[in-house]
């Protein structure tokens, strides 16, 4: 299994109360999401991850990182097998709705389907994640994903191994 961080999610009793404040600490606007539920969202880097509002779904949800996988039933497994607990999902990311169809379409989106798939997992020290199995090609594109997805540069590769074996001399596993 691979993951790719593709967003922060930022919960939120009144989205749009929080716009203003992540508006001025990234300078971007943030925009409003094209679901029913109302969230916003703005770039943060050039290489799709993105900041997300959303609509707090319990009063205990934190910040959470949500990663990009190719088949989420497979991850969750992995995860499952690795300490990870399923808190829920697998749960449909429906198509816009119809008012808002119309600029997917313009932006080269099928329209009519659901962005992909989620789940929600707490890892073996209890914090929150979300794994999104992206399967509208539209937002594989906006995210960087699927055929869209760079792959991290040998020299990065290089350095983390390099990384790895300074930990495990220091007696790191």
């Amino acid at each position: 299994m691979t993951a790719r961080l593709i967003a922060c999610n930022v919960p939120a009793s009144n989205p749009q109360a929080l716009e203003q404040f992540y508006t001025t600490l990234l300078g971007v606007p943030l925009a409003r999401s094209l679901s029913e539920r109302e969230h916003f969202h703005a770039p943060i880097s050039n290489e799709g991850q993105f900041l997300w509002v959303s609509q707090r779904n319990d009063p205990e949800e934190r910040i959470s990182a949500v990663f990009a996988v190719d088949d989420l039933d497979s991850a969750t497994n992995d995860l499952t097998n690795a300490g990870g607990e399923t808190m829920g999902g697998p749960f449909e990311v429906p198509a816009p709705p119809p008012q808002a169809r119309q600029h997917w379409a313009r932006a080269g989106a099928d329209a009519d389907k659901p962005l992909g798939r989620i789940s929600y997992f707490r890892d073996p020290e209890q914090n929150v994640i979300s794994l999104l199995e992206i399967t509208n090609p539209r937002a594989q594109r906006s995210f960087k994903v699927g055929q869209y997805e760079a792959k991290l540069a040998p020299e990065v590769l290089t350095a983390q191994k390099g990384a790895v074996q300074a930990g495990k001399a220091l007696g790191h596993h």
